[in-house]
């Protein structure tokens, strides 16, 4: 047998298939139809052959053959026409499809595209900050459809405002613009004021919102346009800081200046303050808490001081930083800024001087703040801060002030020089001061009392100033006697002395009072209630007085001047005298209103009450401390009225 009978029917098929020498020729045609059905094996090898010989013989006579196997179904020539109509049909429907698209891609017809949509901007590149600025914007269609329901929206940056009202904030804007037809232009203008500091950049991004016909969707496109702040409407700087010595006083000074050509409106000032660094309040004081203050209204070129001391605790070398903002008042909170419009940072390094010196009054280390007459103690503690000894020191304590009363000092080991009102310790009369070793430390005191005012003769202001100087020499690294000075200033600020008086009239005052006197059980007798407020040497600010009427009392809702700002609170009785600021040395302020008593079974046989104890507060513009003054409690003995007689109170049946 030859080799190629050995093959497998399917391995005669295949190289009759890709022989290059074997000749296509059509295969014989069987007729399948009507043959009857057989079993097909599942596999080529491996698997048992069907007994029916006929079928083998005819697979195999249908695979050996010498040419290619058309394994194509029989197709007629009906069915070959019909094909290829339908091919026809699908290439024609494709040339149309790509005609009608080509056509509108040309013609744009029902065809938006956001790339013709220009949004043109017109507006200076840079700003001085806090001044208003225009903005103009061109919404251009070029498409040849209309964009239908167009809204111009604008963003703002940070610290926005709108021109209209400073204080207001400009967030986001939106402005419906309608339909633009192709070809179009519509143009719109804004305003804003921008703040920020010297070479900020802000972006203001503008958003155009539009639909397009016969649909719902809305598409946008957006542009943004960046100013620069050429230069900050408001200038801070911070003077007085360079160098401080560790645990003396040092004068700290913050300038606010307006360099905007508009009125500045609102402003706070507020400072974050270094580790270790603590103020000593000065004539202006912090409107919240100790780092804000309230700078208010700025005009063009207009300035503002903020002027206080501050100790600082450190060691030698150390440097800090103190941070101070500039901005718009938050409307929601009075206490913060809303836009910060300047930063400025100052740096100072700690120094430790050579002979250390700390004052207290009263054991605070700082001024205070005192009532007149009252007996102040000043300690003064020196310590050697350098690497060798100290020799000769000698120390000053310099008494100055309106309020001092000479005759009162004493001084403990020392000698007050009253010629020049100094007290003085020196080396050779106080132990402990020829020689300081280094980091020694001792202390010396004395004491002083401020005046009491004479009513009619309060001066303004009152305060006693204590300027404590040491010296001593030392000799340094190289041998080489050297001076070391230090010194350190506390004062002691007198509180004015506000007053009240509370008294019930009857038969005299702003009002025509009625009932019976001595009241009756059951029958409403009218009282006219007097407060009388009065204050000495210094400005007080948001004085105010409260009294409470008991049960049985009734506010008839008259009072005298009637422009007073007096209110009745329902709920516990509450009579407030809201009377703001009391000037030093001013007339007193007085008011008057009515009450209606109607005594009960269980009043007979007493005086009884009229209105509680009676309470003024106040802040002292100038101590910085609140001050406060009571007046006793009124009853229907009202002794202070010229016709009252005794009896006129006891409640009768």
């Amino acid at each position: 047998m030859f080799e190629s009978d050995k093959r497998s029917p399917l391995d005669r098929a295949k190289k009759s298939l890709y022989s290059r020498d074997s000749e296509a020729h059509e295969p014989e045609r069987h007729d399948i139809q009507g043959r009857e059905t057989h079993n097909t094996p599942s596999g080529w090898q491996n698997e048992p052959v069907s007994n029916d010989q006929d079928t083998n013989q005819e697979l195999e006579q249908a695979i050996d053959m010498s040419g290619p196997v058309n394994v194509m179904p029989h197709m007629d020539g009906g069915h070959r026409k019909t094909y290829k109509l339908i091919l026809a049909a699908c290439g024609a429907f494709l040339v149309i499809a790509l005609a009608i698209a080509g056509f509108s891609l040309l013609r744009g017809t029902n065809f938006v595209s956001a790339n013709n949509i220009d949004i043109l901007i017109e507006g200076p590149a840079s700003v001085t900050g806090g001044e208003p600025i225009l903005l103009t914007t061109a919404i251009v269609n070029k498409n040849a459809e209309k964009i239908e329901l167009v809204d111009l929206i604008i963003q703002f940056p940070e610290g926005a405002k709108d021109p209209n009202n400073p204080t207001k904030d400009l967030s986001r804007l939106r402005v419906s613009v309608g339909d633009i037809a192709p070809g179009q232009v519509v143009q719109k203008s804004i305003s804003a004021i921008m703040f920020g500091q010297e070479g900020d950049e802000r972006k203001v991004s503008f958003i155009v919102e539009y639909r397009t016909p016969n649909s719902n969707a809305i598409f946008r496109k957006e542009k943004p346009y960046n100013i620069r702040i050429s230069s900050s409407p408001v200038i801070v700087s911070i003077d007085s800081l360079d160098r401080v010595l560790a645990g003396q006083a040092t004068d700290v000074s913050v300038t606010v200046v307006s360099n905007s050509a508009q009125p500045m409106r609102d402003l706070l000032l507020s400072l974050d303050y270094p580790f270790g660094f603590q103020i000593v309040p000065g004539d202006i004081k912090p409107a919240y808490g100790d780092n804000v203050w309230r700078i208010g209204d700025l005009a063009p070129g207009a300035r503002r001081t903020i002027s206080f001391k501050a100790i600082v605790s450190g060691e030698d070398g150390e440097e800090r930083v103190i941070h101070a903002n500039v901005g718009l008042r938050d409307e929601n909170n009075e206490r913060e800024i809303a836009t910060v419009i300047v930063s400025r940072d100052r740096a100072f390094v700690i120094e430790r001087p050579f002979l250390g010196i700390d004052l207290t009054f009263n054991g605070v280390r700082g001024d205070i703040a005192t009532q007149p007459g009252d007996t102040v103690r000043v300690d003064v503690a020196w310590t050697n801060n350098s690497s060798t000894r100290i020799d000769n020191a000698r120390i000053e304590a310099k008494l100055t002030g309106n309020a001092l009363d000479r005759k009162s000092i004493s001084a403990s080991g020392g000698y007050y020089d009253s010629a020049r009102d100094v007290v003085i310790w020196e080396a050779g009369r106080v132990q402990g001061l020829a020689s300081i070793a280094p980091g020694e430390s001792s202390r010396v005191s004395f004491t002083f009392a401020s005046l009491r005012s004479a009513p009619g003769q309060a001066v303004s202001n009152p305060s006693v100033t204590v300027a404590v100087s040491a010296s001593g020499s030392r000799t340094d690294e190289l041998g080489v006697s050297r001076n070391v000075v230090t010194a350190v200033t506390r004062t002691a600020r007198l509180a004015s002395s506000i007053g009240i008086t509370s008294r019930a009239l009857y038969s005299q005052g702003a009002f025509i009072n009625s009932g019976s006197i001595p009241p009756q059980v059951n029958k409403q007798t009218t009282y006219t209630i007097v407060w009388t407020v009065s204050n000495s040497s210094n400005s007080v600010s948001d004085a105010q007085v409260a009294g409470i009427l008991p049960q049985g009392v009734e506010w008839l809702g008259k009072w005298s001047p009637s422009d007073t700002n007096l209110s009745y609170n329902t709920v516990g009785g509450q009579v407030t005298w809201l009377i703001g600021d009391i000037p030093a040395n001013s007339a007193p302020k007085q008011v008057s209103f009515q009450v209606g008593l109607v005594p009960s079974l269980s009043d007979v046989g007493i005086a009884p009450g009229l209105l509680s104890q009676t309470q003024v507060t106040g802040t002292d513009s100038f101590a910085g401390v609140i001050v406060r003054s009571t007046a006793a409690a009124l009853t229907t003995r009202i002794s202070t009225d010229l016709y009252w007689k005794n009896g006129d109170d006891i409640v009768q049946p």
